[in-house]
């Protein structure tokens, strides 16, 4: 009977810890996407470069302080013109490798580039990364945590285990509540 309510007490606590934890990374997860944003042209850059896109790609936006990610900038030129395009990388919060922020780069009609930036954390928080060319402005929101010393990936899973687990150790309690009763209505 001790060992049913103790399987039922730790059930109990993994299901509010995986709760907790899960609510914890989509909270962290949407308070950095809040930050993004998307910018056109600097009305005081003249428009060069008109058939330039670029797209950028920062796969978590939880991360812990001892982990890095790479940033991801896409460029694709299309039209006619060639272009010297100005590719920019503001992360003051982070340790950026390679350390060359500003990328000047030379693209002819349908030219595509790809620079990746690895990104490492300096400190705790939510921060804002700022990747700009001549044609637009990106901030991408991310948000650096330390969850019980783990990291994200390592906190999901923790919070999966223990969302899934702790019901099921639950199980053999709620099994004895049921016994108990059908024992009663026995007895009357």
């Amino acid at each position: 009977r001790k060992m049913v309510n103790g399987l039922a007490l730790l059930g109990l606590v993994l299901l509010l810890i995986g709760g907790v934890t899960l609510w914890q990374l989509s909270a962290w997860a949407t308070e950095a996407i809040g930050l993004d944003e998307v910018s056109g042209a600097n009305p005081d850059i003249p428009l060069s470069c008109p058939d330039l896109t670029m797209s950028t790609n920062l796969p978590r936006r939880v991360m812990s302080e001892n982990e890095s990610q790479s940033l991801t900038v896409a460029l694709s030129l299309a039209g006619e013109v060639t272009c010297e395009v100005t590719l920019t990388l503001l992360a003051p919060d982070f340790v950026v490798s390679p350390a060359q922020t500003v990328q000047v780069l030379s693209m002819s009609p349908g030219d595509s580039v790809i620079q990746v930036w690895v990104l490492q954390p300096q400190r705790l928080g939510t921060f804002a990364v700022v990747v700009s060319s001549n044609r637009a402005v990106e901030t991408l929101g991310l948000t650096v945590t330390n969850v019980l010393g783990m990291t994200a990936a390592q906190a999901r899973i923790l919070s999966a285990v223990g969302t899934f687990l702790g019901p099921m150790l639950t199980a053999p309690w709620w099994y004895e509540q049921w016994k108990e009763r059908q024992k009663k209505k026995e007895e009357e």
